[in-house]
């Protein structure tokens, strides 16, 4: 071996070494227990861009204007990915042990929610008015399955003394 390489095998062993040191903790899927209070400001972070998400589509001008459904499913197709951003966020959290469940529920209420978005968009670029108008009132009174997952999240975590926000529609 040339006295050029061995900085260069040095190198390579040391980092072979450090892999060896990480990756057993990062296959196991050990992280760490978030804390209560930091638990509950991660929730309301994702729970605010859910929120605004769906401000914005719901008033989107190309939701509001018929003529431009196919543009509207395009608006509603983004919302859908960033809700389901949240709940790979959401997913990717290690909750307090007495909020598994919430927190499961609400994983699985965002990522649903997420997959009703797609849906919608769906019966946008199809020009379906009347399913448009069934979604849009499940959504006004929170009657959809997953914001019903979400809400019932929601109020266990509540129960569980986790000050959360406002719930699945702001």
């Amino acid at each position: 071996m040339s006295p050029a390489e061995r900085p260069h095998r040095r190198l390579i062993a040391a980092f072979a070494a450090a892999l060896c040191l990480v990756l057993p903790v990062s296959a196991c899927g050990s992280r760490a227990r978030l804390s209560k209070a930091e638990y509950e400001r991660r929730v309301n972070d994702l729970g605010n861009r859910f929120s605004s998400t769906l401000r914005t589509v719901f008033s989107s001008p190309q939701l509001k204007n018929p003529s431009s459904l196919k543009q509207a499913a395009d608006v509603i197709r983004k919302g859908a990915d960033v809700i389901r951003h949240a709940a790979d966020d959401l997913d990717g959290l290690n909750p307090p042990p007495a909020a598994d469940h919430a927190h499961g529920l609400l994983v699985g209420g965002f990522k649903q929610f997420a997959d009703d978005l797609d849906g919608f968009a769906d019966d946008a670029q199809a020009g379906n008015l009347s399913k448009m108008s069934q979604f849009d009132q499940a959504v006004s009174t929170e009657s959809l399955p997953s914001m019903m997952k979400i809400k019932q999240a929601s109020d266990e975590l509540k129960a569980l003394g986790y000050q959360i926000g406002a719930g699945p529609g702001g």
